[in-house]
């Protein structure tokens, strides 16, 4: 359960919405709810949410769907592939000194994604902790396996409170020169 959700949940089965098929592993069910919205409430920052990911290509369907013993409003969005950095074997086991230098291999292809994503859709993800963006690896037997050199990096969590719209006209300088000052306030904390 995060802040704003109750849950991501993966589907038991295909999905199908205005006659495109959808397989049951391309796709994840955000449960609307959490810690800052127990009630479940559909409000601005959920529409806020929907419109996000509408802009950035993952969104799918949103309604109500049964989940644990109850009836939630969700939203059903693509899967963006990829682990969290922090939830990785090698990560979980690494040296602080190897933990800033994977952060610091991911830094330049998650500016790139927050720059381009800026400019081309007018939309600026501001959340860009580690929690909130996804690199390459894998699941094994061991846990999650973090694929070294880190080569990508792709955001996940377009809701409230890290998504502004930017004006029209917004430079990828303008967005870069942003993105490193927050990077450093971020790693400096």
């Amino acid at each position: 359960m995060g802040a704003y959700n109750k849950g991501i949940y993966l589907l038991l089965e295909d999905y199908e919405v205005k006659g495109v098929k959808h397989g049951k592993d391309t796709l994840i069910i955000k449960v609307i709810g959490g810690l800052r919205n127990p009630k479940s409430v559909v409000d601005n920052k959920v529409w806020g949410e929907v419109k996000a990911l509408k802009d950035v290509g993952l969104y799918v369907d949103s309604g109500m769907a049964n989940v644990d013993n109850g009836k939630y409003p969700v939203i059903v969005m693509k899967l963006v592939e990829g682990v969290m950095i922090k939830d990785t074997t090698e990560y979980e086991n690494a040296r602080l000194d190897l933990k800033l230098k994977w952060l610091e291999e991911a830094k330049p292809l998650v500016e790139e994604e927050v720059v381009n994503i800026a400019v081309e859709k007018g939309i600026l993800q501001t959340d860009f902790h580690p929690d909130n963006f996804l690199v390459g690896g894998k699941k094994t037997p061991g846990g999650l396996a973090l694929t070294i050199p880190i080569t990508e990096a792709r955001l996940v969590d377009w809701g409230y409170p890290g998504v502004f719209k930017v004006k029209k006209d917004v430079t990828k300088e303008e967005v870069r020169a942003w993105f490193e000052a927050q990077w450093k306030l971020k790693s400096s904390l």
